[in-house]
């Protein structure tokens, strides 16, 4: 059933020959051979004119006949000639009935003078290994005597195939990417071509193929193309061909065969130039398509947007540079799918998981390495970047992970990778988001009866703010009713599938609490999980103290469509905290081993609340107690403070106060604290890590032993920058200087010292600027720099402060160039 090169055949013959005197039985000759059979292979014809002169060109024809009692298929002929050919050359064949004949040509040139060696191979699922050798002779002159044998009278070439980059371009939405030259398509569309042959034909026969032009491993992906409208202008033929829907995305090449009407003549020709075949929104029948015009303008074609950063209660968006139509942001893209299997490259849901795995170094040498120690030696702090262009560009320039980054920087690079390859995509903040390292949809915090956390068995979290991403698409895989957006994140958290890779998980499905497809368990405790105080007792086993049900997953948010505003979305990831729905949903149960204390008497109840401050400046810590008893009772509580990354992750204590209290019965007290800034910040953090600082209240009440925790963090204020385009300019034109003017006001009450700027948008350019050496407190900063647009549209320009006492001073303005 199937032929391999070089099979053999071996045949071994043995023979005894037995008899048998007086009832014994022996042997008394034995007797072997071998025999070896070759397969032959059938034999594939070429037929060639012996000469050429150098620049001439001629065709090479090929036959071979199928000797098998089955079908070939996957046929694929290569042809290669040094001197000939420029680069090898596939040639297109349908599949072959059995004893049917297959013929077709391709063209050579006379590239270099002397005799050359052109090597055809044949392969298929059923036969492998089949080649063939003809010589051609390209010679300088033409001599009278000389027979070059160029064409045929009947004979004839493809000349030229036009791509029609520019009007495709725009029927296919792709005008934006950078990479000018090239055709880029989305699938499920039409593409327009044109070609020219070298005699006039009445009528054709076309087979349009595209190859992707790198494979993984294994046999080439070959797409032939539906035809439409063709039409035959003396040696002109045009034609529309429509990419199918479910194709894989990929670069591409286009390789034409065109048959004359007798059937004995075939010409082919395959196009040098990349095609860039993408999924396609646009497209009803597409898994990734979005009906609304507004959305699409948002999450395919914009290339700047926001991410929600900080604390809830005071968050900020961050603007972000996502840039998926920048040359290298799709040669990136195309070159990180290209190491996914061919076949697993036209299902969105495949190509968005690997996404998730291949954007982090965890496990697969990928684009970003994450980092969250706070030592970010031999690379950049994450809070630095501002653009995805940066992070790709020097990906592809080492082909080594890039460092370093955190959420909201996997985030924009995903971002980028599904907008560039056409997949609906936004960046979503999920504030106070919960890590559920034991996958029970709860976070557990332990501390002694003195209020010491106990490191080794907080292995969960409660994260400040956490960023992922939503792409849109349609799970066929899942039951209906489970489309639309879908849950994926590249920040490595938690193994999946032995990788750093998380989703796509439904939305819905996260909602409603059924765990039915990548993940969603672990992004159901992200938004929804229960957080819970466990105090260890005099007999050294813990109790569970006090469950907190709304603390987890607040004010869920994404850019709002056409605006910089914010879009509340946590409706879509939640039922109302406390409704049955919710708590339905949540579905969560005591790990065993572990019992609620149910005879504590909580008649007095207390919560942390950490004032906004600025920073250098006072922090102000109000706790709130209530005591609901009619007896007095006596509050012993501590408060211990931390520099904390934004993931819940804490430093050393560097505040540690104990007081007591007697409390009045039945009534409500404030009890205030005042931290100094000394006390502060000589601990923040001096790698441009944003500057949070945690507190934890534990307190118990002598009387009845009740005992609780109340944790509260704040994310200290910087000065807010301000940049303009600076007055009595014209209009911003392509190609001429734009000045910007940029102004702060030092509001910490330390000396801010050797400020520099830098900016960048995209085809606006980048640089760096210093700025004053000194600026007291109250004092401004001020200066103006310029920069000239390359091209027309709404561009966005991100620009940076940086000082030795600053954070994250960052700000964005959006410039429309005519």
């Amino acid at each position: 059933e199937k032929l391999q090169d070089k099979v053999f055949f071996v045949f071994h013959v043995f023979a005894r020959v037995r008899h048998s005197i007086s009832g014994d039985e022996k042997v008394s000759q034995v007797f072997s051979n071998t025999q070896t059979l070759s397969l032959a292979l059938p034999e594939l014809v070429l037929t060639n004119k012996p000469k050429i002169t150098q620049g001439a060109s001629a065709q090479v024809h090929f036959r071979l006949v199928n000797p098998l009692k089955v079908p070939l298929t996957g046929i694929e002929v290569v042809a290669e000639g040094d001197g000939l050919l420029e680069k090898s050359v596939e040639i297109p064949v349908k599949s072959i009935n059995s004893q049917e004949t297959v013929t077709g040509s391709f063209r050579v040139t006379g590239l270099e003078v002397g005799k050359h060696d052109v090597l055809v191979s044949f392969h298929s699922d059923q036969l492998v290994g089949i080649e063939s050798t003809a010589e051609m002779e390209v010679i300088e002159d033409m001599d009278d005597d000389v027979d070059l044998g160029g064409l045929d009278e009947d004979e004839f070439e493809v000349e030229e195939v036009r791509l029609k980059i520019a009007e495709n371009r725009v029927k296919h939405n792709t005008t934006e990417y950078e990479n000018e030259s090239s055709l880029i398509v989305r699938r499920g569309s039409v593409v327009n071509i044109e070609m020219d042959i070298s005699k006039p034909l009445r009528k054709v026969n076309c087979v349009f193929t595209l190859v992707l032009a790198k494979r993984l491993r294994g046999k080439s992906t070959r797409v032939q193309l539906e035809q439409t409208n063709v039409m035959v202008d003396d040696c002109t033929v045009g034609t529309s061909l429509k990419l199918p829907e479910d194709m894989p995305v990929g670069r591409y090449r286009l390789t034409v065969t065109v048959q004359e009407q007798s059937g004995l003549h075939t010409a082919a020709e395959s196009v040098e130039d990349l095609i860039y075949v993408l999924f396609n929104p646009w497209s009803a029948g597409d898994d990734v398509f979005m009906g609304m015009q507004a959305q699409l303008d948002e999450y395919v074609l914009n290339e700047s947007g926001a991410i929600w950063v900080g604390k809830h209660s005071r968050m900020r968006p961050m603007k972000w540079d996502f840039g998926q139509f920048e040359e290298v942001c799709l040669e990136a893209a195309m070159y990180l799918i290209e190491k996914m299997p061919n076949q697993d490259r036209h299902d969105v849901v495949k190509v968005s998981r690997y996404l998730s795995s291949v954007l982090n170094s965890f496990d697969n040498f990928g684009v970003l390495e994450g980092n969250w120690s706070g030592d970010y030696t031999g690379g950049q702090s994450p809070t630095s970047w501002v653009a995805s262009e940066e992070i790709f560009s020097e990906y592809m320039r080492t082909k080594k992970p890039v460092k370093f980054g955190q959420c909201f920087i996997f985030s924009g690079i995903m971002t980028t990778a599904l907008r560039t390859l056409g997949i609906p995509a936004r960046s979503v903040t999920n504030f106070l988001s919960a890590h559920d390292t034991h996958f029970n949809r709860a976070i557990d915090y332990y501390c002694t009866a003195d209020g010491e956390a106990v490191d080794d068995l907080n292995d969960d979290s409660v994260w400040n703010f956490h960023v992922w991403n939503e792409a849109w698409m349609k799970r066929k895989d899942l039951p209906p009713g489970y489309g639309g957006w879908q849950v994926v994140d590249a920040t490595p958290q938690e193994l999946s599938g032995r990788l750093y890779q998380t989703g796509p998980s439904p939305v819905k499905a996260v909602r409603l609490g059924q765990a039915l497809s990548f993940d969603t368990n672990f992004v159901i405790a992200e938004v929804n999980a229960d957080q819970r105080i466990w105090i260890q007792g005099a007999n050294g086993e813990y109790s569970l103290k006090q469950t907190y049900p709304n603390h987890v997953g607040r004010m869920i948010s994404t850019k709002a469509v056409g605006s910089m505003k914010r879009e509340d979305i946590t409706a879509d990831y939640k039922f109302k905290e406390g409704s049955l729905r919710e708590r339905a949903a949540l579905g969560i149960a005591l790990p065993s081993g572990h019992d609620a204390d149910e005879d504590r008497k909580d008649d007095v109840t207390f919560k942390v609340d950490v004032k906004d401050a600025l920073l250098g400046g006072e922090v102000k810590i109000v706790i709130a107690v209530k005591n609901q008893s009619s007896e007095a009772r006596t509050f012993n509580f501590r408060v211990t403070g931390t520099p904390a990354l934004y993931t819940g992750k804490r430093q050393k204590a560097i505040i540690d106060m104990r007081q007591t209290v007697v409390l009045k019965p039945g009534l409500d007290d404030t009890l205030n604290k005042v931290i100094p800034s000394s006390a502060y910040m000589p601990y923040l953090p001096k790698n441009g890590d944003a500057p949070y600082l945690e507190f934890i209240v534990f307190g118990e009440i002598t009387e009845t032993k009740q005992c609780g925790v109340s944790i509260d963090s704040i994310q200290l204020e910087e000065p807010e920058m301000t940049i303009a385009i600076a007055p009595g300019q014209d209009p911003p034109t392509v190609g001429k200087a734009i000045k910007v003017a940029l102004k702060l006001l030092n509001t910490t009450e330390q000396t801010l010292t050797d400020l520099e700027l830098s900016y960048r948008g995209r085809s606006l350019g980048y640089g760096r600027h210093k700025l004053q050496n000194v600026v007291q407190p109250g004092g401004e900063v001020s200066g103006t720099f310029e920069v000239i647009p390359k091209r027309r549209g709404k561009r966005t320009l991100t620009c940076r402060l940086y000082s030795p006492q600053l954070f994250q001073v960052i700000e964005s303005m959006e410039i429309v160039i005519q």
